[in-house]
């Protein structure tokens, strides 16, 4: 059974204490996630975080975030199950003065409290990671079956523009 997650974290303790925490998080929870999915309300995102402070004294959240996300193909527009998997390197900062120095091997995670609510970092990774359009496989979609189809030729479209061949100068014409 997955341990409980907390509904707000401290991160800079969880930093100083070097902390691991792992569990579940409701996606029906995630307000900003729930309308790019087709059915949150019985699914989970597994999160397993590492809190920390790195040789250089920048405090970070290694984390990875894994969840199936039930979601609709844009080809076909049937159901697809997307498999999410976000791995991601925080380091925490108070002030966009000390994002911009992070080293490059961190995105920032901008601290203006005492606590963050957890779901929001969990649920940032996760619309991070998501495919920019979703899709089945190649050859498992549906509409992909008929977009190679062969046309007989007398059910090919005549161009509308067919006329106008008639209207072209002939090679070899005085006009």
């Amino acid at each position: 059974m997955s341990q409980q997650l907390p509904e707000q974290i401290d991160p800079f303790r969880l930093a100083r204490q070097r902390r691991v925490i792992t569990g579940e998080l409701p996606l029906h929870r995630m307000k900003r996630l729930e309308p790019l999915v087709s059915d949150a309300s019985g699914g989970v995102a597994n999160v397993a975080l590492e809190f920390g402070t790195d040789d250089m004294g920048v405090k970070f959240v290694h984390g990875r975030v894994t969840a199936a996300l039930g979601m609709t193909c844009q080809r076909c527009l049937q159901p697809i199950l997307q498999n999410v998997d976000a791995q991601f390197s925080l380091g925490l900062v108070t002030t966009r003065r000390e994002a911009d120095l992070l080293p490059p091997h961190y995105d920032p995670l901008l601290v203006e409290q005492d606590h963050i609510p957890l779901v929001d970092v969990v649920e940032d990774e996760l619309l991070l990671a998501l495919p920019i359009v979703a899709m089945h496989e190649e050859g498992a979609c549906s509409a992909a079956h008929g977009a190679h189809e062969v046309v007989p030729e007398d059910m090919k479209q005549k161009s509308p523009f067919a006329i106008l061949e008639q209207l072209k100068p002939r090679a070899g014409s005085n006009k």
